[in-house]
């Protein structure tokens, strides 16, 4: 009985660690402006998990063409789902001031053998205002960028 309830655990923390290594890398689709909206902007995530702990960075394509990244940290549980916040602004060229955003963001990772995704929820967090109906939130869809060019 102790063998068999060692296999079972060995075998659970297996999958959960193969799970993690699928999660790593670049991620890639659209963030709305609104919860129902279908259309949104270029986003990206590139995401390193290290047990239950995320690091990665975001990046944003504006409408003005402009790219905002941010690093980004939180945690990663045990149904796959994932929560984490826009810690830093990373300023690129041309761009000084800080963005007009704050997010955290609620995802979950969804594995398949033929087309896993990451998809969830973000929202604002400048104002702490969290019941606000005003408060600025919306949808990510996203896709593992299997072969990503090193630019």
């Amino acid at each position: 009985m102790r063998h068999l309830l060692s296999t079972g655990i060995l075998m659970f923390l297996s999958v959960f660690l193969f799970a993690q290594g699928h999660m790593v890398g670049l991620w890639e689709g659209t963030i709305t402006d609104g919860i129902h909206a279908k259309n949104g902007k270029k986003f990206s995530l590139y995401l390193d998990v290290e047990g239950s702990q995320i690091s990665g960075q975001t990046r944003v394509i504006m409408d003005n063409g402009q790219a905002v990244d941010m690093e980004v940290r939180g945690r990663l549980f045990s149904d796959r789902s994932m929560y984490f916040e826009e810690v830093k602004f990373l300023p690129v060229e041309g761009i000084s001031a800080d963005p007009p955003f704050n997010r955290k963001y609620q995802l979950f990772y969804f594995r398949s053998i033929f087309d896993s995704s990451i998809d969830g929820y973000w929202q604002d967090i400048r104002d702490k205002k969290v019941l606000d109906q005003k408060r600025p939130r919306g949808r990510i869809f996203l896709k593992k960028v299997e072969n990503p060019s090193k630019a």
